[in-house]
């Protein structure tokens, strides 16, 4: 998965993935992988439910105010399913 150039998310705060990941794409086990702020040495997170969720919406938690350009939220992750 690619995330490049999120925005709109307040500092301290989450936004759930509009569409869920279908059941045979999501890992066994629920894990946080790391991701980026543009420009800084802050990290934002990503939430990837494990198989054993109901919800498997994914959901990106922000350090940072990302209204900005240059503190926007990118990163690359992938997982074993």
């Amino acid at each position: 998965m690619i995330i490049n150039s999120l925005g709109g998310i307040p500092a301290g705060s989450s936004w759930t993935v509009p569409k869920a990941i279908p059941a045979e794409f999501i890992p066994d086990e629920s894990c946080y992988a790391a991701l980026c702020h543009r420009q800084t040495d802050h990290q934002s997170q990503i939430w990837i439910p494990g198989k054993k969720y109901e919800n498997h919406s994914l959901i990106i938690y922000s350090s940072l105010e990302t209204t900005d350009v240059s503190t926007r939220i990118s990163g690359i992750v992938s997982w074993i399913y």
